[in-house]
């Protein structure tokens, strides 16, 4: 890929999702609403999109940039009104409740770094429309104190979060920044970890990381969710798209170009910076690194739509999984590409490769067969 070409430009869905697009790039951008050819405006398709991508939100406040005659009647108007109070009404509330979490923790000489979803709500123009569940803060070594003053249990080692309830609020106070369950994961931990102390305090006494490692641990972050634990959404993207941004004269090209290079993200890095500008419709050419193929940025595009991330539930029978995991490859072999697993993993880790080696050996066969060696290729791993 070259330096000034954008492979989502252009990119058209379908007519609901370019429409909700529009819309949302109106809002988080704060201009009048550009809408699509084949824009479609029907109401129940729109909100059922935007709710199901945590749009929802923005999706009205582009709306209400419209013209008037273009508006939903007042009937219609009635069930965007409430949803969006209620985003509103929840993100003052978790507000309110984080306030009085900063000043216990100042009782207590601890301090906050605010991560995620409210932490990040203050990148878009009306924080109070960036819908989230709960608020994820790391406590600068304070994990066990934390889960002490609140009568939490420490989870096992392997978890990266507990999950303490504060005024019926829950807080994920996390003893690593994301999972460290692969050598991968582990590098960008230790790159977040070493950042940390570069952390800029807010006024209201928290911290948020810096732009650049804000920016890697968000790109991680949604990794997991590429890596098949749930599915990703619009909004993780949107987040990630909308710190890029924000920050351009803050993240430096070609110091983010080393860093990824280092932490091996590169194509993972290309992958969501090509989602950002179809998400956003803004260019951003100064960060296109390396070449990655346009058809995955076109999967990757739908896959977002559908939301068609693997959810493997952990109860299913372990054949039944690995029945889905190679179904899985057959249909979205792609996007193991740009998970954040090693060479070794990619191929110990997935299912049908462990199923077919495992039946050869039971069977006395090679296991250095043209399948598998095929198999190798398309993981990246040959």
């Amino acid at each position: 890929m070259s330096g000034k070409q954008n492979y989502a430009s252009g990119v058209s869905i379908d007519p609901t999702t370019d429409t909700m697009l529009a819309l949302v790039r109106a809002a988080v951008l704060e201009k009048e609403p550009v809408l699509p050819p084949n824009a479609v405006l029907d109401w129940d398709s729109l909100i059922d999109c935007s709710t199901g991508q945590g749009l929802l939100p923005w999706v009205w406040d582009g709306i209400c940039r419209l013209p008037a005659d273009m508006h939903p009647t007042r009937a219609e108007r009635f069930s965007w009104t409430i949803s969006v109070q209620e985003v509103i009404d929840k993100y003052h509330h978790h507000k309110r409740v984080f306030s009085d979490f900063l000043t216990m923790c100042g009782e207590h000489g601890m301090k906050v770094l605010l991560l995620k979803g409210f932490g990040l709500s203050n990148l878009y123009p009306k924080p109070e429309l960036r819908s989230f569940g709960d608020i994820d803060v790391y406590m600068f070594g304070d994990y066990e104190k934390l889960n002490g003053l609140l009568g939490c249990g420490n989870e096992p080692t392997e978890t990266k979060h507990t999950e303490v309830d504060f005024e019926d609020v829950e807080i994920e106070n996390h003893k690593t920044l994301i999972y460290t369950l692969t050598p991968r994961f582990r590098r960008v931990n230790r790159y977040i970890e070493a950042n940390i102390s570069k952390a800029e305090r807010q006024p209201e006494g928290y911290f948020v990381l810096e732009p650049e490692p804000n920016m890697v641990f968000i790109l991680a972050h949604s990794l997991t969710h590429l890596n098949s634990v749930c599915f990703l959404s619009m909004r993780n993207v949107m987040d990630f798209a909308m710190l890029l941004h924000k920050n351009r004269d803050r993240i430096n090209p070609l110091r983010c170009k080393e860093v990824m290079k280092d932490l091996r993200l590169s194509r993972s890095f290309e992958l969501f910076v090509c989602l950002s500008e179809w998400l956003l419709g803004v260019s951003f050419a100064e960060y296109h690194f390396c070449k990655i193929p346009q058809r995955h940025v076109l999967e990757a595009c739908r896959m977002l739509r559908d939301k068609d991330i693997l959810n493997i539930p952990i109860t299913l029978p372990y054949f039944a999984q690995l029945k889905i995991r190679w179904r899985d490859y057959r249909r979205n072999g792609w996007r193991y590409r740009y998970m954040l697993t090693s060479k070794r993993q990619r191929i110990e880790q997935h299912a049908s490769l462990q199923l077919h080696l495992a039946i050869k050996s039971m069977l006395g066969i090679p296991k250095d067969c043209p399948f598998v060696r095929g198999l190798k290729r398309k993981l990246g791993c040959g």
